[in-house]
């Protein structure tokens, strides 16, 4: 699967125009679409995160710094969270589930990302220095 086509469809503006069809179109099919629109809106912001690489970015698409810290942080708990609290309709835990492998991967990207930065930008190792 191609990543770039999968952030395309988990992005704000699909999550979006899934709220527009509920709230203002009223339209059936998107009845109790709510979870829907916050796992798009969890993935958009955690693909912006990971791919936060200009200097010049706002929000959640900015670099990871000790400044902007109390910013991404607690999102970055809260998507670990949920994914790890996903289920299935059948009450599987998706991350126990056959086909567990991108969600895992993304539970180890969240907790990779924390680590990393506690080692790079708050150590105060000389070796690192």
């Amino acid at each position: 699967m191609k990543v770039k086509l999968a952030v395309q469809i988990l992005s704000s503006s699909v999550a979006d125009s899934n709220d527009y069809c509920r709230e203002k179109l009223k339209l059936s099919q998107f009845t109790n679409s709510e979870a829907t629109t916050k796992f798009i809106r969890i993935c958009d912001r955690l693909f912006d995160i990971f791919n936060s690489n200009n200097i010049f970015g706002k929000n959640f698409k900015a670099p990871l710094s000790l400044k902007n810290e109390q910013f991404w942080r607690p999102f970055l708990d809260e998507a670990f969270h949920y994914i790890k609290n996903l289920k299935l309709s059948n009450g599987t835990y998706i991350v126990k589930a056959q086909r567990k492998t991108g969600f895992l991967g993304m539970l180890t990207l969240i907790a990779t990302t924390n680590n990393v930065f506690e080692c790079t930008i708050k150590c105060k190792d000389p070796l690192l220095e």
